[in-house]
């Protein structure tokens, strides 16, 4: 059985962010606009493993009673190779209503 938690599990919701340059990323911050605060995971292409994702970060549903915008500043695990493709992963099993990104950075 495979859950949220599981780093093996594949949420289906997902966003894919991509960089004009490669880069070793340190630190995320995400604006999100409507819906739940979802992000629970940010994901890249492993290299060395192709079809493989490599996971940055792991979190959980911020809330889903937050009316607004939320920024977070989301800290990103190092990576042995620059890169230049993110993949924000998000769990909306709680809620029907899809969020809204107005930002990342």
């Amino acid at each position: 059985n495979f859950t949220s938690r599981d780093p093996q599990f594949t949420y289906t919701e997902f966003v894919t962010v991509q960089f004009a340059a490669k880069l070793y990323p340190e630190q995320m911050v995400i604006v999100e606009n409507l819906g739940p605060k979802s992000l629970v995971r940010v994901r890249t292409p492993n290299r060395y493993s192709p079809g493989a994702w490599l996971t940055l970060w792991m979190g959980s549903v911020v809330s889903l009673d937050v009316n607004g915008p939320i920024t977070r500043s989301i800290p990103i695990c190092g990576t042995p190779f620059p890169i230049d493709v993110l993949r924000l992963e998000f769990d909306l099993s709680l809620t029907k209503v899809a969020p809204e990104i107005a930002g990342v950075q």
